[in-house]
């Protein structure tokens, strides 16, 4: 069996067959984070979306949730909001916090668990 370097991970092509995607939102693959767009992705487009392990992006929350560094980071998919809600039905992992992030904000710094 031979095994040859394709080309290094931090980004792939993604073929968007869903409806368009704005720039810096999750994208979900088998309940996992699979990347985050660069820039906006049409529906039916292919274009590059970002899988750097240990990246850190400023993710959408709602402004009375709360996350301390270290927290676990999860993702609602139906609301595309950062939540500090245990993972289930529609609640997927996507990292762990990297800068508090009190009541009141709407963003929280996370660096993405891509495995």
């Amino acid at each position: 069996m031979s095994h040859e370097y394709f080309k290094h991970g931090d980004a792939i092509d993604y073929a968007n067959g869903g409806t368009a995607l704005a720039a810096g939102e999750v994208v979900v693959a088998n309940s996992k984070p699979l990347g985050i767009t660069h820039r906006p992705i049409a529906a039916n487009e292919t274009a590059g979306i970002c899988r750097k392990q240990g990246a850190i992006f400023n993710c959408d929350k709602a402004s009375a949730t709360t996350f301390a560094v270290g927290d676990d980071v999860n993702f609602v998919t139906a609301t595309k909001l950062a939540t500090s809600a245990v993972v289930g039905a529609g609640i997927i992992p996507l990292g762990r916090c990297v800068e508090a992030a009190g009541n009141g904000l709407t963003k929280v710094k996370v660096t993405i668990n891509f495995n």
